[in-house]
């Protein structure tokens, strides 16, 4: 794996054939929350059978739903936990040292400034996978932390 530097000295590598699973090692146990956006439960464009609230705090709804997404802020224990749940989705994941704030939205900011905006909020790296077993896009916002968490891969890979 080759890791590219881009102009704002972020780190990049690209993982072939990823999976959600495969992609954990990247995580860092001691790096607390994760924040995962635009998550859907049902891949493809069809209506499913679900229980979605119809207002915060409000009552339940159950029934048929279609285009349900949302974001999910959890511990990062606590996503390694449930990480199967992810196996056959894409994901667009965010470690941080921090919880994001509720008003950062990124589809409101610049595509140029997202990941300036997100290391100003304590994010670490973020895992760009579109879909389950594409190319995903492994990018790190401290110089140097992309090579020490290959370093722990490649050790841990050596017998």
């Amino acid at each position: 794996m080759q890791i590219e530097t881009d102009a704002g000295g972020h780190e990049r590598l690209f993982v072939e054939g990823a999976t959600v699973g495969s992609l954990l090692r990247f995580l860092e146990p001691d790096i607390p929350h994760v924040w995962i956006l635009g998550h859907r439960p049902e891949t493809a464009l069809r209506w499913f059978t679900a229980t979605v609230p119809l207002d915060r705090g409000g009552r339940d709804f159950q029934g048929q739903v279609r285009q349900l997404e949302y974001d999910l802020q959890l511990r990062t224990d606590a996503f390694i936990a449930i990480a199967s749940e992810f196996e056959r989705h894409g994901i667009f994941l965010v470690q941080a040292r921090n919880p994001m704030p509720d008003t950062l939205w990124l589809p409101r900011i610049a595509a140029d400034r997202q990941d300036a905006i997100l290391a100003a909020n304590g994010a670490v790296l973020t895992l760009a996978l579109p879909h389950s077993v594409e190319t995903a896009c492994v990018t790190c916002f401290e110089p140097g932390h992309l090579a020490r968490i290959l370093a722990r891969i490649e050790a841990r890979a050596t017998p």
